[in-house]
């Protein structure tokens, strides 16, 4: 993998693995799409077609995951009980 794509994996990675382990409110929301601006800041003029879709893949994620007012179970350290389909 060329070292620009592993950066915008890790980057991502990063943004998406500090949010899912708690619950968003709306000073999270800021501060996610705050970061999310500023990765697509950091990635995007390179014109850089991964950069782009990751940073859609993050709203989309999180969009999904807090459609409608719901509310994803939190992943615990261990048991990953966010998996079981509940």
């Amino acid at each position: 993998m060329p070292d620009e794509d592993a950066k915008i994996f890790g980057d991502a990675f990063q943004i998406y693995n500090k949010y899912r382990w708690t619950e968003m409110k709306t000073e999270q929301w800021e501060a996610f799409t705050a970061e999310v601006r500023d990765f697509a800041h950091e990635h995007l003029p390179k014109s850089n077609v991964l950069a782009t879709k990751m940073a859609f893949l993050l709203l989309d994620v999180f969009n999904e995951l807090y459609l409608n007012g719901q509310k994803p179970p939190i992943p615990d350290y261990f048991g990953r009980s966010d998996l079981d389909g509940h």
